[in-house]
């Protein structure tokens, strides 16, 4: 975990999970870390539209076993940061 925010990104921006709102040169990427893997999921800003959001739900509840954390970005920022315990 600790590389992965070391090198986020085409640009390899440093963050610190929890930072929330901080820009971040990306395109809309949806980072689902659990216990076993780092799901990576990323469309294009000009094709974002509502399907993106219903896809990144969807995403979580398929794929978000136990405690699992995710990192939410825009067109340009901002990023958000969840941890969320879910028990199927």
């Amino acid at each position: 975990m600790d590389s992965f925010l070391n090198c986020l990104e085409t640009d390899c921006s440093k963050i610190k999970w929890g930072d929330n709102g901080k820009s971040l040169k990306a395109t809309p990427t949806i980072y689902l870390i659990n216990e076993r893997e780092i799901i990576v999921c990323k469309i294009q800003c000009e094709h974002k539209n509502d399907f993106w959001t219903t896809f990144k739900h969807d995403l979580t509840t398929t794929f978000g076993n136990g405690t699992y954390r995710t990192i939410d970005t825009g067109c340009g920022g901002p990023i958000n940061f969840k941890k969320t315990t879910n028990d199927k």
